[in-house]
């Protein structure tokens, strides 16, 4: 028997997708984790554009709580995403580039535990050039300062929280899949 029409089975998560012109957004099989201070400023995942079909929407439930290491992940999925302001992030780097180098480790601990770890930085593009050349700002003469050209946490840069948003879920569902087809 073949689907309604007007939708078709998507067989790799399980979940009914629309055609461009429905207006329902579709919701994603998988739930986000999001830190608590990301509830008011924070990506909502309501209605987040799908690449292939820019008239179709995704939709994601959010629950927030306290996540001792990164702003969002997905339930079940050894996934941790870390959302940085471009312009915020050098602000820190210069003030406090302890605190970053921290952080930084964290997530490498994290990735090392066999998590996947993923930092997002919005910003326009001269400000995020200019958070890549962050190890000038870091002035310490103590040579286990963190670099963070040699992190090997992947970094995703965007000029718009919008974009990061929609790549971010994007990675978010791309992840669940694999996790769930295991």
């Amino acid at each position: 028997m073949s689907p309604p029409h007007g939708s078709e089975s998507c067989s790799t998560c399980q979940t009914k997708t629309r055609h461009a012109a429905d207006d329902e957004p579709i919701e994603a099989p998988f739930r986000v984790i999001a830190n608590i201070h990301e509830a008011i400023d924070g990506w909502q995942f309501a209605r987040v554009s799908d690449r292939r079909e820019p008239l179709r929407y995704w939709t994601a439930p959010v629950e927030y709580r306290y996540l001792p290491v990164a702003d969002y992940t997905v339930a079940g999925v050894p996934l941790y995403v870390f959302r940085y302001n471009a312009q915020e992030f050098i602000k820190e780097i210069r003030q406090r580039p302890d605190s970053i180098t921290q952080r930084l480790r964290e997530l490498e601990k994290t990735q090392s535990a066999g998590n996947s770890c993923l930092i997002v930085l919005e910003g326009v593009g001269n400000s995020v050039e200019r958070v890549m050349k962050a190890g000038e700002f870091i002035e310490s003469s103590d040579s286990s300062t963190f670099d963070p050209n040699k992190c090997d946490i992947f970094w995703l840069l965007a000029e718009t929280p919008q974009l990061a948003e929609q790549i971010v879920f994007e990675f978010m569902h791309r992840t669940w899949q694999r996790v769930a087809s295991l």
